[in-house]
């Protein structure tokens, strides 16, 4: 980048810096910059040389953001996917992050958080349970069909 202005030297420094300090991805790099009010060419020279140097791997980022939520925050694949979208990320970056985790690993995962809303729940009767149950599976992003198997096996038992 040596035909670049000293305001796009200086960008490219802090999105630098930025990006080594955590994973991020260019769609947020994008909107960082753009906040900055760079020329729409020097933002993409700014990214291409970010990834060109590897401060920045959308593919990298998906990867490790999918595994944080769905680890920390209980996600299910819905809501990754979406939220990975929101972020710009790719539709094929996103199906490889998302089958890099195990289908037991989800299902694993959604048995814990509906066991600990089973024991925090007030519900009166089992039908306001199971609602609560299927909404709260389905705000985390689990389909229908695994959560309501999960409640039934749950409940069983």
């Amino acid at each position: 980048m040596s035909e670049a202005t000293d305001e796009e030297k200086r960008a490219l420094n802090k999105m630098a810096h930025w990006c080594s300090m955590q994973e991020r991805c260019s769609g947020d790099v994008r909107d960082k910059l753009a906040a900055m009010e760079l020329s729409a060419d020097a933002i993409e020279r700014i990214i291409e040389w970010l990834k060109h140097n590897r401060f920045l791997d959308d593919s990298r980022y998906a990867q490790y953001y999918v595994k944080d939520k769905a680890r920390f925050n209980s996600w299910g694949p819905t809501k990754l996917r979406y939220m990975l979208r929101n972020k710009r990320v790719s539709d094929d970056i996103i199906d490889d992050a998302l089958q890099s985790i195990e289908h037991d690993a989800y299902v694993e995962q959604l048995e814990k958080l509906l066991k600990n809303k089973i024991r925090l729940s007030h519900a009166t009767d089992e039908q306001k349970l199971k609602a609560q149950l299927l909404r709260l599976g389905a705000s985390h992003g689990y389909s229908y069909d695994d959560t309501y198997r999960m409640i039934e096996k749950l409940l069983r038992n």
